[in-house]
């Protein structure tokens, strides 16, 4: 029995006006891993923009095939990500990149650790995130912890994770103070 994976959005969303010019190509970061003999299928999707709504992965409403709505369109894939060449557009439109992963396939993600300035005592609150390896994913994390007071305390680490589609477990133990 095969196990059919779901398509996941492997991008953030770009915003592409109707007044943009033409034959203009535009790179789509996304976060697949791309190792030789990868399976991903990928795909680039679009909708009409809901005007004062903002782009949610989990919201699959209306995405349709860019190259079914604009058949003219160029979509070239490339590493770590995709280039697109709109033909001139009648409707404001979102595009993003959606992938359903092959058996052993992985997304690029990265680990950040954020926090409040640590104050004296011994609480102290730290979000871990896991975000898609894409320079968009990071500045919408990183502007929403800053707009919380909240501040990146290490170097991003980057990690390869499967199964996309399941819930990621993180565990720290007791911390115990380092002697010298």
């Amino acid at each position: 029995m095969k196990i059919i994976k779901q398509t996941v959005q492997i991008s953030s969303c770009y915003q592409i006006l109707s007044g943009t010019s033409p034959s203009q190509p535009f790179l789509i970061e996304h976060c697949c891993l791309m190792t030789p003999g990868n399976e991903w299928d990928m795909e680039v999707k679009c909708r009409p923009i809901s005007h004062g709504a903002q782009c949610v992965s989990n919201q699959r409403n209306n995405w349709r095939s860019l190259m079914v709505v604009y058949p003219e369109a160029k979509v070239q894939l490339k590493h770590n990500d995709i280039e697109v060449t709109l033909p001139s557009l009648q409707e404001d439109v979102e595009i993003a990149a959606f992938g359903r992963p092959g058996k052993d396939d992985k997304k690029r993600m990265q680990m950040a650790i954020f926090a409040k300035r640590p104050k004296q005592g011994r609480d102290w609150k730290i979000w871990v995130y896991l975000v898609d390896d894409t320079s968009p994913a990071f500045e919408k994390m990183f502007q929403d912890e800053d707009e919380k007071g909240n501040k990146l305390l290490t170097p991003l680490a980057g990690i390869f994770v499967s199964k996309s589609d399941e819930d990621i477990k993180i565990e720290l133990s007791k911390l115990e103070p380092h002697r010298v």
